[in-house]
């Protein structure tokens, strides 16, 4: 039933202030007494806007009543009290909360564009809810959603966060936490009282049907007779002496209960899975020094401590979880019942109430989405920091079609020469000359294998193209720092990747392309050095003077072993006209950065290695005019999801093509 706020005792308002200090309120329009009536045709959203400072003021009459929120229990903020009987953070009345502030001092999580739940709990012991949509400030709403997906489609999991607190770091990658396991998790944990109810119903009272079976006993005896009995007496009239008597037992080995079965053992096997992962990650986070539980983030004492809390605290839910299924696997009728995989879905599934509750919680542990009332917004990642993944993504496919169309050029050229010729035969193949500019071996000159430090992700050759044992995509487990493995522990480089093997990007991944005697090395959120003797000719070939470092994306390139110019990338998830704030970044890539292989030159202090800073930004009205600055070797360049992105295709395109003439220029 939809109930208007004007006719309740309390009213919750939210508050936008803006950069120039002014506020605009929102009001919750209407609440519902279930979030099961919640109807999208008749109920409005209240809207409010991700990255801009926000206020929650809850009003009330009397005392007594509660505003819960999620996300609350990610806040600090000594105005929220605690419930401490279901452990939750909630806003007594007439209080006001900030549930996000641009602040150096603060670390505040902003909200993720998605669906959060709100309810109230009155003194009279009514509770009302209500849904609120955090909107993009950057991307409409089909934007957003083609970003997402193209996302999951290349990664599986990861445009997923795993926890949205705001005492979590500022990315939980490095956990090492399965979004997807943790998504079940939370599916299990929000529908647990349901499921706790009929499981305790289930193991005294489980569907089952009477069975009849038949033995021969002496006829002088007291025996149970039925039609059968009757008709076995008449065909064999030589076993005058037995009688066929029939005796009836309770049979539990039922389809449904086959079914029902197989659900609680698979949600005790991924409980236990997920108490697994939550004891890796706290031993990570506790132990000083673990090679095995090593992590690439760096907490002060008071956040890990909190976090660690965090995650103790889901394991325990989940060990309470474990141990009340577990209950039922005493119960009586349990171990008659065998393990048959069902080919179709007994129709009792869908009769009786217990059993279909079950099966559809089932069904949304294996969906994409959670249920709408636990709030869809704390799985998405931040839209920055998927933005940046996703802007990753797109310069690598440009650089596979780069790749592709110079191998078909190559190939073309090929077909009219000899076979003999050993120098072009190496080119197709992916190999190169591995004399240096001044024709002499060294190490430094020799495209050497990665170490495991440099973080390699792989390489792809494009004379393989069309060899499903070398022709890696992006979308492979590759790209994720390891190799996909079966589940005979079998590794194999064709392998797809996995939900359930998703691990989070690692920074300073790097893929490296090579086609001809042209190699590319992409490196995603990789650190630049700050001193020459921390550069490396094939893992991090420049170094920088300045201050900023970590650039989103770097391509280096590379023409028989000899580094030829990077192009910087860095992606920026906010508006063009606000990009010049980040204006001191931009030029310390363009001109503070050094590298003494550009060239193979011994004078190589003269050359300036960064070729062009592309600096990306999402234009939701779809502009895609590109503003290159003038002197400065730094442009604009639109780049938005669900839109034409032929511009930023053929600008990088171009800049690749410009390095290599410059490159053949100087005689490479």
């Amino acid at each position: 039933m939809d109930i208007p706020c004007s006719t309740q005792p309390f009213s919750v308002v939210f508050t936008h202030i803006f950069q120039n200090g002014s506020r605009e309120d929102t009001e919750v329009a209407s609440f519902v007494e279930h979030l099961s009536d919640w109807d999208e045709t008749v109920h409005s959203y209240t809207e409010i806007r991700e990255n801009v400072n926000l206020e929650l003021r809850f009003r009330c009459e009397g005392v007594g009543a509660k505003c819960y929120m999620d996300g609350f229990d990610g806040l600090t903020d000594v105005r929220l009290m605690v419930d401490h009987e279901n452990e939750e953070n909630y806003l007594g009345c007439n209080r006001l909360v900030t549930l996000f502030k641009h602040s150096t001092s603060e670390n505040y999580y902003p909200y993720i564009p998605g669906l959060y739940s709100l309810r109230v709990e009155t003194s009279d012991g009514r509770t009302f809810y209500t849904l609120v949509k955090v909107i993009s400030n950057r991307l409409f709403d089909d934007q957003l959603e083609t970003m997402r997906s193209e996302v999951e489609e290349k990664l599986k999991g990861a445009a997923l966060d795993v926890i949205r607190k705001q005492h979590s770091p500022k990315s939980l990658e490095a956990l090492r936490i399965n979004p997807v396991l943790f998504r079940q998790y939370q599916v299990l944990q929000h529908y647990f009282a349901d499921i706790y109810a009929i499981v305790s119903d289930l193991a005294q009272k489980v569907r089952s049907s009477v069975a009849k079976e038949y033995q021969m006993q002496p006829a002088d005896k007291p025996a149970h007779v039925d039609v059968v009995s009757i008709q076995h007496r008449l065909k064999r009239p030589d076993t005058e002496n037995l009688v066929k008597s029939v005796q009836k037992r309770i049979n539990y080995d039922l389809p449904e209960n086959q079914m029902l079965k197989a659900i609680l053992e698979k949600w005790i096997r991924l409980l236990h899975e997920f108490v697994e992962t939550m004891d890796r990650t706290i031993k990570g986070l506790t132990l000083k020094s673990s090679k095995d539980y090593s992590f690439s983030i760096s907490l002060p004492l008071e956040r890990k401590r909190r976090l660690v809390e965090e995650l103790k605290e889901y394991r325990g839910k989940a060990m309470r979880m474990n141990g009340a299924l577990s209950q039922v696997k005493s119960s009586h009728w349990y171990q008659e019942v065998s393990y048959r995989k069902a080919l179709l879905v007994p129709k009792v599934m869908f009769v009786d109430v217990r059993y279909r509750k079950l099966y559809q919680i089932d069904q949304a542990l294996y969906g994409d989405e959670l249920p709408v009332h636990t709030g869809l917004g704390q799985q998405w990642k931040r839209t920055d920091q998927l933005y940046e993944i996703w802007g990753w993504l797109q310069v690598v496919g440009v650089v596979e079609e780069f790749g592709l169309e110079r191998h078909r050029e190559l190939s073309k050229f090929s077909k009219g020469l000899d076979q003999g010729d050993a120098g072009l035969e190496g080119s197709l193949d992916g190999t190169a000359d591995v004399d240096g500019a001044d024709g002499e071996d060294s190490e430094d000159n020799v495209a050497r294998p990665m170490r495991l430090g440099d973080r390699l992700v792989h390489e792809w050759s494009f004379g393989d193209w069309g060899n499903a044992e070398r022709s890696y995509r992006v979308g492979d487990r590759l790209v994720q720092g390891e190799w996909p493995r079966r589940r005979d522990g079998s590794i194999s480089s064709g392998d797809s990747l996995d939900a359930t093997t998703a691990q989070p990007i690692a920074k300073d991944n790097m893929i490296q392309f090579s086609f001809g005697a042209t190699r590319l090395h992409i490196t995603y959120d990789g650190t630049i050095p700050g001193n020459l003797e921390a550069t490396e000719k094939f893992g991090v070939p420049i170094y920088t003077t300045g201050t900023n470092n970590n650039p989103d994306v770097r391509l280096d390139l590379f023409v028989r072993d000899v580094y030829i110019g990077t192009i910087m990338i860095d992606m920026k998830y906010r508006k063009k006209h606000a990009l010049t704030d980040s204006m001191r970044q931009l030029t310390s890539y363009a001109d503070n950065v050094r590298s003494p292989y550009i060239y193979g030159k011994r004078r190589w202090q003269k050359y300036r290695p960064v070729h062009q800073v592309l600096v990306l930004y999402p234009e939701k009205h779809g502009g895609i005019e590109v503003d290159e600055l003038d002197g400065r070797s730094i442009s604009l360049v639109p780049l938005t999801p669900a839109e034409d992105q032929t511009v930023f295709q053929e600008t990088l395109l171009r800049l690749m093509e410009e390095m290599l003439l410059e490159a053949e220029e100087e005689g490479i």
